[in-house]
């Protein structure tokens, strides 16, 4: 164990493929959401929040689904409400030659207790990623998903008052099927995941004479 690393607790285990996890402190409360599922590629995911108080005891505090593959959730606070952001896989449909579909949902929670039901996100095909916000709006760098043609896949830079409906600022990347980005600060610098052998992970900057997040120029920042 590193020298860093103090100490290391479970939050949650049963057997089956527990991963994609995400933590966020809502009241003083402490949550994790992860995907639970058969396994990586099953069909069956749910988004299993749990709870503490210490960050050692954990308790469920919610079972998400949609009933289709959930995966990949995020937690954001907006309006006093914490929020769990996932993906969700349609499955494939094989009449259109589409591998699967991706469309996003929200649910939110006052306190940590009642749950929402799922609210459709938008735009479709994008997979939403951890929000951050700045300025009175949540910034977000989802990456577009058409299973049918990689080379088509993007990363925009988006922004939403709600966190449901979103709009596009600029495009980020475009090249080398990029997905995953994390928004490191709110002035938009991030790293971008690409899969594409000899591209890993660039890492693309964003600035503007101002210090504000609505230019479409980015600039790379090396890998």
């Amino acid at each position: 164990m590193s020298d860093r690393i103090k100490w290391v607790h479970t939050v949650y285990e049963d057997g089956l493929h527990n991963a994609f996890t995400d933590i966020k402190l809502f009241k003083d409360r402490w949550y994790v959401a992860c995907r639970s599922g058969k396994g990586h590629g099953s069909y069956d995911g749910q988004i299993r929040v749990m709870v503490s108080d210490d960050l050692e005891n954990w308790e469920q505090a919610a079972l998400l689904t949609t009933v289709l593959d959930d995966r990949d959730p995020k937690l954001a606070i907006h309006d006093g409400r914490l929020h769990a952001i996932a993906q969700c896989r349609i499955p494939p449909l094989e009449s259109e030659n589409i591998t699967a579909r991706v469309q996003s949902h929200v649910w939110s929670t006052p306190d940590g207790t009642d749950w929402s039901c799922a609210t459709v996100g938008e735009p479709i095909d994008h997979v939403f990623w951890r929000p951050e916000e700045h300025d009175g709006w949540h910034w977000m760098a989802p990456y577009f998903c058409d299973r049918r043609d990689r080379d088509i896949w993007f990363v925009p830079l988006m922004r939403s008052r709600d966190l449901c409906r979103w709009e596009k600022v600029s495009v980020i990347f475009d090249t080398h099927s990029p997905n995953e980005t994390e928004l490191v600060c709110w002035w938009l610098s991030c790293v971008t995941r690409t899969p594409s052998s000899g591209h890993r992970s660039p890492s693309r900057r964003h600035h503007t004479p101002t210090g504000r997040s609505t230019s479409s120029r980015w600039t790379y920042a090396g890998r």
